[in-house]
């Protein structure tokens, strides 16, 4: 178990390389910012250091998300079936974050449907939407397609 001053110490460069402007430092030290992140990235910066290293605000297409949640796919049974079967034992996975999850994989599902959905991908996607601030999620595409 890790000694408390080294959990602060661990807080408090995350803490500044955020205030720095953690894009940046990504680019400019990327042996330091993977060496930390293997050491663990305090739970309250995850959400934010994932859009950064994800670079999401580069990508971003405005309108996009919601286009991928119109049109239903051949996978939307599937998924709908695997939402349920996901964490059930969880309490923090509710059923908004159970909704939630359901928009990202269709939306995913749309956006690349020479993929389309697999079954373990609800289990991939839940993890990351629990780390994620509410309704701050659009980083599953950039997970596996690069444009």
């Amino acid at each position: 178990m890790p000694c408390p001053n080294d959990a602060l110490r661990r807080q408090q460069l995350w803490k500044g390389m955020l205030q720095k402007g953690i894009r940046s430092f990504i680019d400019e030290r990327p042996s330091t910012f993977r060496r930390r992140a293997r050491r663990g990235i305090p739970v309250e910066f995850r959400a934010e250091v994932w859009k950064a290293a994800l670079k999401t605000e580069e990508h971003a297409k405005p309108g996009l998300y919601q286009e991928l949640l119109i049109p239903q796919n051949q996978w939307t049974k599937l998924i709908e079936i695997d939402i349920s079967r996901t964490f059930p034992d969880m309490p923090l996975f509710d059923k908004e974050q159970q909704e939630s999850l359901l928009r990202i994989l269709h939306a995913y599902a749309n956006l690349n449907p020479e993929v389309g959905y697999c079954q373990g991908m609800n289990f991939v996607a839940g993890l990351l939407l629990m780390v994620s601030q509410k309704g701050d999620f659009r980083e599953t595409p950039r997970l596996e397609k690069e444009e």
